[in-house]
C-alpha cells in the first residue's frame, strides 16, 4: 500500500501539504511541467537549505532561457515520505491565482524518480509508490503509454506521443501545470483551421518573463489519444496554439479524466479510468 496524500486543487494545480527540513509545514504544487524541484526564498533559510554557488538554466515553452540558484536540502516530507539530500532550485514564486496563499514551491517529477506517483483526481489524492504491474500490455481498463524521460542534472521532463484527431501524431509534454492542450502553431492549419476565422479566438500579450505571445484558441473536431492507449481519447478538446520549442504539450483538461500515474523507473505513464483505481491500491 502507497502513502495516501491528500491534495487542494485550485483552477487546473494541485496543491498537497509537504515539509521542508525544520520548517513547518507548507502547501506546494505539484506539476510533471515544472522540470526542477523549487522552494521558495524564505522557505530555503526556514528549513536550512545549502546554497551551492551554481545555477540551472531550463528553457520555458516559448523558448525563453529561465536561470535559478541551486540549493542543497536536507530532507523534503510528502506524505511521510522522506526524501533526503535534494539538490532543488531557489525562485521566488509568482503568478499563482489568489486564493493558493502562501506557497512553499513546486515539486517536480525528479523528486519521484524512483517512487511512482499515482495522481487520483476524482479523489483528490495523490498515492506515492503505489503497487504496479511490471507490464500493463493487455489489461482491461488500464492503458500503457511509453515516456521519453529527458533528464539535465535536477531536471525531469517526459514526453508521449499523441494522435490528433487528422490521424497525425505529435511528441507532447504531459504537464499536469497547463490548463489544456496547447500544440505548436504549425498544426492550426492541419486541423482545419484557417487563420481569422470565426471558431478560433486570437490573444497577444507578455508572459511573465516579458515575452510577447500571440495565442488562438479553439475546439478541436475529432478525438486526441495518447499513440499506445487510443482507447483513452478526448473528444472535441479545447486546444491552444502558439508557437513554442516542443511539438505540444498535454494538460489538466486531458489527465482529470483519469486515474493518472507517472512511473518513471519504468519510464511510462499509465491510466485508467476512475472505476478501476481500486486494482492499483
Amino acid at each position: 500500500m502507497g502513502s495516501r496524500v491528500p491534495f487542494r486543487r485550485v483552477h487546473h494545480l494541485l496543491a498537497v501539504p509537504a515539509t521542508a527540513g525544520e520548517a513547518p509545514e507548507q502547501e506546494f504544487v505539484v506539476d510533471s511541467g515544472i522540470g526542477v524541484t523549487l522552494l521558495s526564498s524564505e522557505l530555503c533559510r526556514a528549513a536550512g537549505a545549502r546554497e551551492l554557488g551554481t545555477e540551472f538554466t531550463g528553457r520555458r515553452m516559448s523558448g525563453q532561457s529561465v536561470s535559478v540558484p541551486l540549493v542543497r536540502l536536507p530532507r523534503l516530507e510528502v506524505g511521510g515520505r522522506q526524501f533526503e539530500d535534494l539538490v532543488v532550485g531557489r525562485f521566488d514564486l509568482g503568478g499563482l491565482p489568489e486564493e493558493f496563499g502562501p506557497v512553499g514551491g513546486f515539486l517536480s517529477l525528479n523528486l519521484f524518480e524512483r517512487v511512482p506517483l499515482q495522481v487520483r483526481y476524482h479523489e483528490s489524492e495523490l498515492l506515492l509508490d503505489p503497487a504496479l504491474p511490471s507490464t500493463a500490455s493487455g489489461a482491461v481498463g488500464r492503458g500503457e503509454v511509453p515516456l521519453s524521460v529527458e533528464r539535465d542534472g535536477p531536471s525531469t521532463t517526459v514526453f508521449a506521443d499523441l494522435t490528433l484527431p487528422d490521424g497525425s501524431l505529435a511528441h507532447v509534454e504531459v504537464d499536469m501545470g497547463s490548463a489544456s492542450l496547447i500544440l505548436e502553431t504549425r498544426y492550426r492549419a492541419k486541423l482545419g483551421f484557417a487563420e481569422g476565422a470565426a471558431d478560433l479566438r486570437r490573444a497577444t500579450g507578455l508572459d511573465e518573463t516579458g515575452h510577447e505571445f500571440v495565442r488562438h484558441f479553439g475546439r478541436l473536431r475529432g478525438a486526441v489519444a495518447p499513440t499506445a492507449a487510443p482507447s483513452f481519447s478526448q473528444r472535441d478538446p479545447e486546444v491552444m496554439f502558439q508557437e513554442i520549442i516542443y511539438d505540444g504539450l498535454l494538460g489538466d483538461a486531458y489527465l482529470r479524466n483519469w486515474v493518472v500515474t507517472f512511473d518513471l523507473p519504468r519510464s511510462r505513464l499509465l491510466l485508467e479510468p476512475p472505476a478501476a483505481r481500486g486494482a492499483s491500491a
